[in-house]
């Protein structure tokens, strides 16, 4: 009876790298099929939180990648500015209405990966409420409040997801007064 000659380690090498590229070569075919459509997507999501943001509104006027100016009956009402902070799962993009006297109307959470029951409490709208209950807390704010402890407070157990809305918001008025010292 013949002896079965093992595969030598160079030819299991060589099938182990064949299929780890063709594998990866899949894997880029398949996001680059996906990356339009993922696009759309998020056009559709941010288009929709206009509204949401700023529901007393009935046109937007997207001034650059960042900036729509509110309007309502043709008048200037305020400003949705897109920005970011930093979560625990990675950056929290979000939408931040606010208006004339520059305070904040509301906030909108455009994409967030954090932590299931934790961080993704920012997101959590208790029953019977249409907004999430944490980002209430910024309603009516302005610039000089956005801090913790003095109206703003930390989701226990995910500060860092909370820190990175905070951020996110403060980013907003730095990216505002960038924009309306351009308009001067």
């Amino acid at each position: 009876m013949a002896e079965k000659k093992q595969p030598t380690i160079i030819m299991t090498t060589i099938i182990l790298t064949i299929i780890a590229g063709l594998s990866a070569l899949l894997l880029a075919f398949v996001y680059n099929f996906t990356k339009p459509i993922l696009k759309e997507n998020m056009a559709k999501i941010e288009q929709n939180g206009l509204s949401y943001v700023f529901p007393s509104a009935d046109k937007f006027v997207k001034q650059n990648a960042s900036i729509y100016i509110v309007k309502k009956n043709g008048e200037n009402v305020g400003y949705i500015v897109k920005a970011a902070g930093k979560g625990y799962g990675g950056d929290i993009s979000l939408l931040v209405g606010i208006d004339k006297d520059l305070s904040i109307v509301g906030i909108k959470v455009l994409k967030a990966n954090e932590t299931p029951g934790l961080g993704s409490k920012i997101t959590d709208v208790n029953k019977g409420d249409t907004y999430p209950w944490y980002l209430k807390q910024y309603f009516h704010k302005k610039e000089s409040d956005l801090h913790f402890g003095d109206g703003i407070n930390a989701i226990s157990g995910a500060t860092i997801s909370s820190t990175g809305v905070l951020k996110g918001v403060n980013k907003a008025y730095v990216i505002l007064h960038k924009f309306l010292n351009s308009e001067k």
